[in-house]
Parts: structure tokens; sequence; C-alpha cells
């Protein structure tokens, strides 16, 4: 996690996000996985 536990460093989601993971639905994950995509992105600049 980062310093101020914004989201974890190797896979960039939040703690609700990785909990709530095992509950999400197939759309659900889709759509986290292209915001994450978009959170990669931010993270490089």
């Amino acid at each position: 996690m980062t310093a101020d536990r914004a989201y974890c460093i190797g896979c960039l989601r939040t703690l609700e996000e990785i909990r709530g993971w095992k509950h999400m639905d197939a759309d659900q994950k889709r759509a986290l996985l292209a915001d994450l995509e978009n959170r990669q992105a931010a993270a490089a600049e």
C-alpha cells in the first residue's frame, strides 16, 4: 500500500476495491480494470 494507504502499489486498487473484487460481477470487474489502466497511465506521468 502507498504510505497514505490510498491504493496498492502493485495493482493500484483501493482497499475497498480489493475487498469487493469477489463480489463484483463481470461488468464491474471490466470497468474497474479499465479504470486501473487510466490510473496506471496517470501514475506514469
